[in-house]
């Protein structure tokens, strides 16, 4: 299949653990209109359980009148320094950041504007980009994202269910819509994902969805983020599915190339696997630091006059100055968009590719 004429028909998405079954919770607090026709699920009602502490004392004898003792000078006390009371020491935060990061908000609802978004189980910086050393034009955006819970980082589909049947007579929908179907806070476009279903390993919120035999892709890498928030890069041609026995892996995506080497630095030369996808075009990014602290970036491209787009190698420099240790390669060109603020927030070629 020409991989130009496809559908697209998956995404990554941050969505709050706050949310029941994935709809926003609390409102933006800055002036940004929601879109009206997107509705909001009634949050769950969590009902709190009460311990009652109940100190329970021994009887003791009853009390008889001390004899009066003889009045004395007695000397007065000397009075000592009381230590002064001490805060008891708080308990390490839960979560795959542990308490190593405090720009989390612990309020009753998320805080939201132009540029961030942050709850107590997610904080989303949002940047764009105007202008850059590697090229004359160009606009790209990175989202630096940190999660308590890995399971805020999700992945959906067009059906939801990750397969190939048709609703309604199709077999694709909008990004913008799947985006606010899933009650996204942010998302990017995923892999190549026609090619990925019908050979590819499709590993979804935990679960395996396998309709063929794996087979490997040749050149081309295979990302395994996993329920520790960790991620590992393999390669298609070597890759053993046995592997999987043994991980407890939360998503799988099968594209590339890795940019970065080992240390983080960046690749300077890809297989030719790669070499249909190397000149200069819209790219999808995503960007692992360590456990809980990723980064997206998207990068507009095929606009003379707006922004060119990045080479794979431009794209591997822009990568490790992002200081990432890993940076995988998502599906580019048409089908590079980014969702913000209820929006498809950067300028998708040509409309973008459903």
């Amino acid at each position: 299949m020409n991989r130009w004429m496809r559908a697209f028909a998956a995404l990554v998405c941050i969505a709050s653990l706050s949310m029941l079954c994935g709809c926003r919770k609390g409102s933006p607090v800055s002036s940004t209109p929601v879109p009206s026709d997107v509705p909001l699920s009634t949050p769950a009602t969590v009902e709190s359980a009460e311990i009652e502490l109940v100190l329970s004392f021994a009887p003791t004898a009853a009390l008889t009148e001390a004899p009066t003792a003889p009045t004395t000078d007695a000397p007065s006390p000397v009075p000592t320094d009381t230590p002064a009371p001490t805060d008891a020491p708080l308990p390490t935060p839960d979560g795959l950041l542990g308490g190593r990061f405090d720009g989390f908000c612990y309020c009753e609802e998320p805080l939201r504007d132009e540029t961030c978004y942050v709850s107590d189980t997610v904080s989303i910086r949002v940047t764009r980009y105007d202008s850059s050393p590697l090229t004359k034009r160009l606009v790209y955006f990175v989202a630096d994202i940190h999660v308590q819970d890995i399971e805020a980082l999700r992945t959906a589909s067009w059906d939801g269910q990750f397969g190939t049947r048709a609703v309604n007579g199709k077999a694709w929908d909008s990004f913008l819509k799947m985006a606010q179907k899933a009650g996204a806070i942010a998302a990017i476009n995923g892999d190549y994902y026609t090619y990925n279903i019908h050979r590819g390993l499709v590993i979804r919120n935990g679960e395996r969805f396998a309709p063929n035999p794996w087979k490997p892709w040749d050149g081309h890498e295979i990302l395994l983020l996993l329920r520790d928030g960790t991620m590992q890069v393999h390669a298609s041609d070597t890759f053993d599915p046995a592997v999987l026995d043994d991980l407890d892996v939360w998503q799988a995506w099968e594209f590339g190339p890795n940019y970065l080497n080992e240390d983080g630095s960046a690749k300077e030369s890809f297989g030719k696997a790669f070499s249909d996808i190397n000149r200069a075009n819209p790219r999808t990014v995503l960007g692992y630091y360590e456990p809980g602290h990723y980064c997206f970036v998207v990068v507009d491209g095929r606009k003379t006059g707006y922004s060119n787009g990045l080479t794979l190698a431009e794209t591997a420099q822009l990568m490790e100055s992002l200081g990432c240790k890993v940076a995988f390669n998502l599906d580019g060109g048409q089908t590079t968009q980014f969702y913000w603020n209820d929006v498809v927030y950067n300028v998708p070629y040509n409309g973008g590719r459903f």
